[in-house]
């Protein structure tokens, strides 16, 4: 284990063990309710939790706010942990809350959780999430456009507005929405800035322009800025799978915590849920996103199935988590090879986003299941790509990427190899993709 890792592990467990020393005192966190079914019965959300806050999931009271009313039978259960360096659990990261709607009469009610309560109140025995949810389809509007002459002046028009079901998922019965900044502060999105906090800090306005267009491409990408054209719209249904390569559902989940705009949150609820009933259960499927048609491990995303996990509960989104780590874990066309120090053979695809995706799976299919040995694998594959971007060896280099001879490239700080491994070209061309290696930051965070 080189150095690099060791010295972020242990800083990272001090970090852990320091907040954990000073965040024992009683926490209140309010939540904001809202029925989206009328014939709900449940409340039951996930509460993210930043590190050393609680350990046992007993401790929590739920009261109205305002009044202090207690409400009775609150049940909880553990969702998801904190790790230390060593992959033991110290506290929990996430917890999940259900009491009767019986304590709801109106179609919205303000509630604060007590964390770290004096003497456990809270029962065990949650009910599954399908108690609580409902089948949500994600609709948008399409429309047939002209432009029209009407005497010397030309117009656009609209007509044949219609409404289009682009897949189909499912929302909690009862919405639960968190304090401005407050998923962000948890910690569980990683490195993650409010809107608000970004504008509050007069040396970051430089950076405000992300914040800005960041809304404006995830309100683009749910076509709620306009209307679709009908004669394009076919392309844009759930048998589009491109439109699932890049993690979706994580985007909107962060597009909530960031923004704080429940559109987000309810379309993050639809897309998350519908991807995780896309992920295989069984034999050469499991693990893999089944709105391909044909098997491609890259469609595979951990990250946002765990940060949906971690608000909901919802076991599907657990089930489908699990048979990803499967997957990763097993995995003969890249992580096999890689692991163990080196890639299959100077023929086989490497590319860093097989790196970032694979590492993905691994670190959070770890987190999301509590399973060391995905943990282990991760560790692994991190280990080898260390040495593959820092190595100044040729020989070490040529062993890693089995180069075959006349074809090695002189090590240097990128994830070097040839266009061929790439799919892009031959292989005596070097290859390094920036943006392709951006995609390795938060697998790594997690990881560490």
């Amino acid at each position: 284990m080189n150095s690099i890792s060791t010295l972020a592990r242990s800083a990272l467990a001090l970090l852990v063990l320091t907040m954990s020393v000073f965040a024992q005192a009683e926490e209140r966190v309010r939540i904001g309710l809202t029925k989206t079914a009328l014939d709900a019965t449940l409340v039951s959300f996930g509460l993210p939790l930043a590190p050393g806050v609680l350990t046992d999931p007993a401790r929590i009271a739920v009261v109205t706010f305002p009044g202090n009313a207690p409400i009775a039978n609150v049940r909880t259960r553990t969702i998801l942990s904190h790790y230390n360096a060593a992959g033991t659990a110290t506290s929990i990261k996430s917890v999940l809350i259900q009491f009767p709607i019986s304590a709801m009469p109106g179609t919205g009610l303000t509630v604060e959780v007590i964390v770290n309560t004096a003497a456990a109140g809270a029962a065990s025995g949650t009910q599954p999430f399908t108690a609580a949810s409902f089948v949500a389809p994600e609709a948008i509007q399409t429309t047939d456009r002209r432009i029209v002459l009407n005497g010397s002046v030309y117009s656009l028009t609209e007509t044949n507005i219609q409404s289009r079901t682009l897949f189909t998922g499912t929302e909690p019965k009862v919405l639960a929405t968190y304090p401005d900044g407050y998923l962000a502060g948890t910690g569980i999105f990683g490195e993650l800035m409010s809107r608000s906090e970004l504008l509050d800090k007069p040396k970051l306005q430089g950076m405000k322009y992300l914040s800005d267009n960041f809304g404006f491409f995830t309100s683009s990408m749910m076509y709620a800025d306009y209307r679709m054209n009908s004669d394009t719209a076919a392309v844009y249904d759930q048998a589009n799978f491109e439109g699932w390569l890049y993690d979706r559902c994580a985007t909107y989940l962060t597009a909530y915590a960031h923004t704080g705009d429940v559109k987000y949150l309810r379309y993050s609820m639809r897309s998350c849920s519908y991807y995780s009933g896309q992920i295989g259960t069984s034999g050469a499927n499991q693990g893999i996103f089944l709105g391909k048609p044909t098997r491609d491990t890259k469609y595979s995303h951990q990250r946002g199935v765990y940060l949906y996990y971690a608000i909901t509960g919802d076991e599907a989104a657990l089930a489908a988590g699990t048979n990803m780590a499967v997957m990763w874990n097993a995995d003969t066309e890249f992580v096999s090879s890689y692991r163990t120090g080196r890639i299959g053979s100077s023929a086989n695809l490497w590319t860093e986003r097989l790196l970032s995706t694979s590492m993905e799976g691994l670190a959070y299919g770890f987190a999301i299941t509590g399973n060391a040995t995905y943990r282990t694998a991760a560790q692994q594959i991190f280990e080898t790509a260390y040495r593959h971007i820092t190595t100044a060896s040729q020989s070490e280099l040529n062993t890693i990427m089995q180069t075959v001879s006349g074809a090695a490239f002189p090590p240097q700080n990128c994830w070097i190899h040839s266009a061929a491994q790439h799919a892009e070209g031959g292989d005596l061309e070097p290859w390094c993709s920036s943006w392709m290696s951006e995609l390795i930051v938060d697998p790594l965070r997690a990881y560490l």
